[in-house]
């Protein structure tokens, strides 16, 4: 499927799967990817970031794959990297990365499962790498940690506050995968009535 992304005014570096739409001033990785029907608007990504399939992104999302290094003398970047003032007078001549150790050099990656959905002005850290499939974060939350699936997750930090359903429906959804088949199979589904799209959709792989 093919869908014409005026949004674009040229083709993006990441990887993705058709139809995706992501805000034109958002600046992601060349190692990154969105999956199919995802939506993400403006937002700041310092690190690789793999979308799932139908997550829903607003605006003011920000992931954050590194530290400044507090135990130094300054916290500023100057002392490890060049990339934002190194064509500056002056710059080139400090011996900073003979004499200097970046402490935190790792920079970790973010994995969205499938179906997840942030409010606007999420904040994610380098101390969470898996939001699963399903979550939901409320927006301005703070996420420091790794998010379960079919949770919904709030604050700063975040925390668990509840799950979207029960166990046994949790289990049969990471199962199925509902967001694998295509849409001429989950067109004519009653979304609102999960118990039995899981039926429907668990008849599908048998």
């Amino acid at each position: 499927m093919k869908i014409l992304r005026k949004y674009l005014k040229k083709p993006p570096n990441y990887s993705f799967e058709d139809p995706v739409q992501v805000d034109k001033r958002t600046k992601l990785t060349n190692k990154s990817f969105i999956g199919r029907f995802s939506y993400m608007g403006k937002a700041t990504v310092m690190g690789d970031i793999h979308v799932g399939r139908f997550c829903s992104i607003a605006n003011g999302f920000s992931y954050y794959s590194g530290d400044h290094d507090m135990k130094s003398l300054t916290t500023h970047p100057f002392i490890y990297s060049d990339d934002m003032f190194g064509q500056y007078p002056g710059y080139k001549d400090i011996k900073y990365k003979q004499n200097i150790k970046y402490q935190d050099a790792e920079f970790s990656s973010l994995k969205i499962g499938n179906d997840c959905w942030f409010g606007a002005d999420v904040t994610v850290l380098k101390g969470c790498s898996t939001i699963g499939d399903g979550a939901i974060v409320g927006a301005r939350s703070v996420v420091t940690k790794d998010i379960p699936p079919y949770s919904i997750s709030v604050g700063g930090p975040a925390k668990v506050i509840k799950f979207r359903f029960d166990e046994e429906i949790v289990a049969r959804l990471l199962r199925v995968k509902w967001w694998k088949f295509d849409l001429s199979i989950l067109k004519d589904l009653d979304f609102s009535d999960v118990g039995k799209c899981l039926k429907f959709l668990e008849s599908q792989d048998e």
